[in-house]
């Protein structure tokens, strides 16, 4: 389908995969897809499995690439918003996250703002989410899972020792 938009509080989850093939497979051969690659080359696609619920259409995204992904700097709002939709019924929202690079990201402001917040009980950021060279994390996890959360595993590579900016990075992360 082309010139497709998909909002990000539709978007149901969202798995990293290990390739682009396993991406493709997942969502399956009717899926939406777009390349995502800043050098636009195409070595990092999305597709994103529609979903009908009712009147709705919600979406698991599925992200594959040929290797391992490398966030973005700038890598503040990525998954905000996603898992917003009252139809959204994914209890983890982001999955794979070990199969990113996350050593090179500097900013994560408000990157999971408002994420989850219809069905989300658990994040799991994976052994490898390393932090080492953020120095925003604002809001980082403001409003995430709001209504339904239970944990959030930060992994063992989660560093704050360069953060300058932790203003509300938990606030109102579970509904009290």
């Amino acid at each position: 389908m082309e010139n497709q938009i998909i909002m990000r509080n539709d978007v149901n989850s969202v798995t990293f995969c290990t390739s682009m093939e396993e991406a493709y497979n997942k969502a399956g051969e009717n899926s939406i897809s777009w390349n995502i690659d800043d050098r636009n080359e195409g070595n990092i696609m999305a597709y994103a499995k529609a979903i009908n619920v009712g009147d709705t259409v919600i979406y698991d995204v599925y992200i594959g690439s040929k290797g391992k992904i490398n966030a973005n700097a700038n890598s503040s709002y990525l998954f905000s918003n996603i898992g917003k939709n009252e139809n959204c019924t994914d209890t983890s929202l982001v999955k794979g996250m070990e199969n990113v690079n996350w050593s090179q990201a500097t900013n994560m402001q408000g990157m999971f703002y408002s994420a989850g917040q219809t069905a989300m009980i658990s994040l799991d950021l994976g052994t490898s989410f390393d932090t080492s060279n953020v120095v925003n994390m604002n809001s980082m996890f403001d409003f995430c899972g709001v209504n339904n959360m239970e944990s959030i595993n930060l992994g063992d590579e989660f560093d704050t020792s360069k953060v300058t900016d932790m203003t509300n990075m938990f606030r109102s992360c579970r509904k009290i």
